[in-house]
């Protein structure tokens, strides 16, 4: 969880139950900030590997849907990609018309790939908003033994999580962040980092049938283009699969043209989407790629 100000964010994994903390996140809000209202709220995840092991509502978009219409108005639901490949589902609301001060507004986000969600108290925030996910899928298992503990009594925690971030090259990511990571046994890895008052955050689970890594950030492109973060982690992981959103508040002196062309052409891969999106007030690119003659 990433707290700001305006905003929480909030990201998870595995079968976690993110939406029923919806109420509470607003109920908290209400009574210890005076946040009566909410400004937008995002909801985002990749379709899963295994719908059928996630615990109501995560076990079907049409539940979690419904779910989201009984907490939020003015909601709209889109499936991104295609229907028989790996797509992405996303949740977003509309600024509702009846928010005349800022001291009234409040922006409750969510987003996975697993999930995240992303709590906004001032509309002005959402002026330059920028959030990059790559999620891989079908890992080299090679590279994933290094997520695996070496010696169950002393290379998990924190240490472990060192000892990767060192071979396999994650703290290269961004080198003056303060990062925490954190190896689980047997297997499995989590890592929250900070720059200045941007995040990034990545969680893999490296078992061969069902590998999958995740990465978000909103660190600013200074830090890095998306095509760089895209090879880099694509060096570290070397999926089969990997889906890219890039989703970013619109009239940040970006054109549309320069944003869908951010997902260009990564060697050793064959793109099989790209997808602008144009929303109110955001754009959203998608693009989907899979390893040349897998």
């Amino acid at each position: 969880m990433f707290v700001y100000q305006h905003k929480i964010i909030l990201k998870t994994c595995g079968t976690t139950t993110l939406l029923a903390a919806i109420p509470r996140l607003l109920k908290i809000a209400s009574e210890h900030c005076q946040f009566h209202k909410v400004w937008r709220a995002f909801y985002s995840r990749k379709s899963f590997m295994f719908p059928e092991r996630q615990s109501h509502p995560h076990n079907n978009w049409k539940d979690e849907v419904a779910y989201l219409e009984q907490l939020f108005d003015n909601g709209s639901a889109y499936t991104v990609g295609r229907i028989n490949g790996d797509h992405w589902f996303l949740y977003l609301t509309s600024p509702p018309n009846d928010i005349t001060s800022e001291d009234d507004s409040s922006q409750l986000r969510h987003r996975a790939a697993s999930s995240s969600t992303d709590v906004n108290m001032e509309n002005q925030c959402d002026l330059d908003d920028q959030t990059v996910e790559v999620l891989m899928t079908e890992l080299n298992p090679k590279m994933m033994k290094k997520f695996y503990c070496e010696n169950m009594d002393n290379d998990s925690g924190t240490e472990g999580g060192a000892r990767v971030d060192r071979e396999t090259g994650l703290k290269n990511l961004y080198p003056s962040a303060k990062l925490d990571s954190f190896l689980f046994k047997p297997c499995g890895y989590s890592a929250n980092g900070l720059l200045e008052d941007s995040y990034f955050t990545i969680h893999v689970t490296p078992e061969l049938s069902c590998s999958y890594a995740s990465f978000e950030t909103n660190i600013p492109l200074a830090h890095g283009t998306i095509s760089e973060i895209i090879h880099q982690l694509i060096a570290i992981f070397e999926p089969g699969k990997f889906i890219v959103t890039v989703f970013k508040t619109q009239g940040c002196n970006v054109d549309k043209k320069h944003l869908v062309n951010s997902l260009s052409n990564v060697t050793g891969y064959v793109r099989k989407d790209r997808i602008l999106y144009d929303f109110d007030g955001y754009d959203l690119v998608f693009g989907n790629f899979e390893k040349r003659n897998k």
